[in-house]
């Protein structure tokens, strides 16, 4: 994984919940949070849980329709949790 380019995917899609295009952005959201799991999977299995436990948050707030939590969750969560991992 490219640690910056996620972050631009990350800030990218954030970017579009905050102005509306939720629909756009639903399957790059799930496409995104895909692409994270392979180098996850090379982690420890706390570092494990915690990508699960944020990855619980967007998608629970993302079925609720509730799309600027997903922002920042997105935003915020895994942005946070991704350079403490991977930087």
């Amino acid at each position: 994984m490219n640690l910056n380019q996620t972050i631009e995917r990350i800030y990218g899609l954030e970017r579009k919940l905050r102005l509306g295009r939720n629909v756009e952005s639903g399957l790059e959201i799930v496409h995104l949070l895909e692409s994270i799991v392979p180098d996850i999977a090379l982690k420890e299995p706390s570092i494990q849980r915690e990508y699960q436990s944020i990855l619980e948050q967007i998608l629970q707030n993302q079925q609720k329709g509730d799309w600027l939590a997903v922002a920042d969750y997105l935003a915020y969560e895994l942005i946070h949790f991704l350079k403490q991992r991977f930087d």
